[in-house]
């Protein structure tokens, strides 16, 4: 009797001691797993992890035409921070796919009283911006854009033009800029 009755009291223990450790659905978080403007949506689209621990296997990522999957951050713009199969998850959280641009074909032409021609993705890809400065002393005199077939003419230091991520092509920009002296 002595022994059924302790058998008892230490299955009780145990019982209690091993269920206050496991955790239960209240320490279950959602994370959410946004596109950001893909074709297609990460699979699966949303993940249950406890508070506190990793979320170990991430979806299947997301496609979006002829950009590539680069990550995942908590905000859409890239200025969050990377989340990955080691960020241990502590509150509900959305994450947006980020994208890089993998392949492309580049050109400029610099004439006298350019100094530097750059460009840069603006919003995700949804623009291509390009920016064109002068020596001191000069002036734009015209800009000439060619962006994956489509001619475009400025004399403006900065353009902003639409990006098509779903292109079956690769991405070509081609820029050419005249300067003339202001003086």
């Amino acid at each position: 009797m002595k022994k059924k009755l302790l058998f008892t009291v230490i299955s009780f223990i145990l019982l209690f001691v091993l269920s206050s450790c496991m955790p239960n659905d209240k320490d279950l978080r959602t994370v959410t797993f946004n596109s950001n403007g893909g074709s297609t949506q990460a699979v699966p689209q949303t993940l249950k992890v406890h508070s506190g621990q990793p979320i170990i296997n991430l979806p299947q990522p997301p496609v979006r035409g002829r950009l590539s999957f680069e990550s995942w951050d908590t905000k859409a713009d890239g200025s969050g921070y990377t989340v990955d199969a080691m960020t241990k998850i502590e509150e509900d959280l959305t994450v947006y796919a980020q994208w890089w641009l993998s392949s492309y074909s580049y050109g400029q032409n610099k004439n006298k009283g350019i100094e530097k021609i750059s460009w840069f993705p603006y919003n995700n890809y949804e623009y291509i911006v390009i920016h064109v400065e002068t020596d001191p002393g000069y002036a734009i005199d015209k800009i000439d854009i060619k962006m994956d077939g489509h001619d475009y003419t400025t004399t403006q230091e900065w353009s902003k033009i639409l990006f098509d991520p779903f292109l079956d092509s690769m991405f070509k920009l081609t820029v050419s800029a005249v300067a003339t002296p202001t003086t």
